[in-house]
C-alpha cells in the first residue's frame, strides 16, 4: 500500500537520502555494468518494474539508481507474493513516488497529492530471473563515434545547430539557439564528448521554441539563484539519463557527473524540492531529445502504473 506522508516529510526524507548519495559519490542513473539482457536479446540500461517492464521515470530514476544491485528489475511486496515468492530476511525497501490525483472535497476538481510506494530489488527476493548482467564495454579508442549516441542527437526534432571549433570550449547559446562544442579529438574520450554534448542539448531543451524552461520575465539566470541551479541539475541529470540509454559506459565519465552534483550539496540542503524540480525537468528535456512528448512518455511509463 501506498504511504501517505505529508509533502514536507516526503520531500525532505528522500532529499536527505540523494544528498547522502551524492556525498559518497554514488548518485548516477544506472551504472551501464548494472544493465541486462533478457532471453529475448532485449537490453535493460535503467530500472524498471520487473512485472510490467514500465522504466520508472523522474525522480524515480536517481532512487532506484546507484544502488548496490547487480539487476534494475524492482517489485512491490504484493507484486512478489503474486509470483509465489518471497522477500528475503533482512531486505530493505526502496521507495518511489507519484503523483495522484484526488477529488476536492468542496470543489469540483482534481489536486495532486504526492504518494509513496516501496519496491524492493529483485536480488532481495526468491523470484527467479533469466536475465543476466551485461558485460562493462570496453573504453572507446580516441575519436571512435558512437553509433547509437549519433543517432539519438540525430533524431532530436528541432534541433539546434552543433558548431565544432577548437579552443572555444563547450557551451549553449540561448539568444542564437547554438550549442557550441569542442572536436570530438580534442576529448580525453569519445564518452567525455557525449556526456557534455547530451549536457548542452538538455540545455537546448529550455528554448521557448521547445520547453521554454526560461525566466518568467526573460532575464538570463543569475549564478547563485534557485533558477540558474534547478538548470544546471538538470542538463546534469538529463545528460546521465541519456549517457545511460545509449549504453556509454566510463568509470572517469561516471565519476565526473558524481561529481558535478557534489557542487550543488548546499542548494540541496536548502531547498528540499530542488532536486525534484530537476530530476522532472530531466525527464521531459530527455523525451524531447529523444523524441517523445511528455504526455506520452508519462502515459506510458507513470509512476503510478510502473509501481
Amino acid at each position: 500500500m501506498p504511504s501517505t506522508h505529508s509533502f514536507s516529510d516526503l520531500y525532505q526524507q528522500i532529499t536527505n537520502d540523494l544528498i547522502h548519495r551524492i556525498e559518497s559519490g554514488k548518485l548516477i542513473c544506472w551504472q551501464p555494468w548494472k544493465s541486462v539482457v533478457e532471453p529475448d536479446g532485449t537490453r535493460i540500461n535503467q530500472p524498471v518494474n520487473f512485472v510490467t517492464k514500465r522504466p520508472y521515470t523522474g525522480v524515480n530514476v536517481y532512487l532506484l539508481g546507484g544502488t548496490p544491485f547487480r539487476l534494475p528489475y524492482f517489485l512491490t511486496f504484493n507484486q512478489v507474493k503474486r509470483l509465489g515468492a518471497t522477500v528475503r530476511k533482512g531486505a530493505k525497501s526502496l521507495p518511489v513516488i507519484y503523483w495522484e490525483l484526488l477529488d476536492h472535497r468542496k470543489e469540483d476538481k482534481k489536486i495532486p497529492f504526492l504518494r509513496q510506494y516501496l519496491v524492493f530489488n529483485v536480488e532481495d527476493t526468491t523470484v527467479p530471473v533469466e536475465a543476466h548482467p551485461a558485460p562493462l564495454p570496453s573504453p572507446l579508442p580516441v575519436a571512435t563515434r558512437l553509433p547509437a549516441a549519433d543517432a539519438t542527437i540525430a533524431g532530436m526534432p528541432d534541433a539546434p545547430p552543433i558548431e565544432h571549433a577548437a579552443g572555444l570550449g563547450c557551451f549553449y547559446r540561448p539568444f542564437s539557439d547554438v550549442v557550441s562544442m569542442e572536436p570530438l579529438t580534442g576529448f580525453e574520450s569519445p564518452e567525455f564528448y557525449y556526456g557534455v554534448l547530451f549536457h548542452e542539448l538538455i540545455h537546448a531543451t529550455g528554448h521557448p521554441r521547445r520547453l521554454n524552461r526560461q525566466e518568467k520575465n526573460g532575464a538570463p539566470r543569475r549564478f547563485g539563484t534557485k533558477s540558474y541551479g534547478v538548470e544546471e541539475l538538470t542538463a546534469e541529470l538529463g545528460a546521465a539519463y541519456l549517457c545511460q540509454r545509449v549504453g556509454i559506459a566510463n568509470e572517469r565519465l561516471i565519476q565526473y557527473q558524481a561529481g558535478y552534483l557534489q557542487n550543488w550539496l548546499e542548494a540541496l540542503r536548502n531547498d528540499k524540492r530542488l532536486f525534484f524540480d530537476a530530476a522532472r525537468n530531466a525527464q521531459k528535456a530527455a523525451d524531447c531529445i529523444i523524441g517523445r512528448s511528455h504526455a506520452e512518455a508519462s502515459s506510458t511509463t507513470s509512476v503510478r502504473q510502473a509501481a
